[in-house]
């Protein structure tokens, strides 16, 4: 998973990873993108980091 003693170990190695299993799973399609357009997959990624200690929400300003 990284180094977890630092920001890029713990806020970017995490999605990565989550990503490039995504795709093994068939959940999401290789390739480059901003974010993952499935909504529970996002939240799985953010859940995945909340294990990991890290503060996470969602903040949704059109509700």
């Amino acid at each position: 998973m990284g180094d977890t003693h630092t920001a890029m170990g713990r806020l970017i190695s995490r999605p990565v990873s989550d990503a490039a299993e995504a795709v093994l799973k068939g959940e999401i399609v290789s390739g480059v993108f901003a974010k993952p357009s499935d909504v529970k997959v996002a939240k799985q990624w953010l859940e995945n980091l909340r294990a990991i200690g890290e503060k996470m929400m969602i903040v949704d300003y059109l509700v």
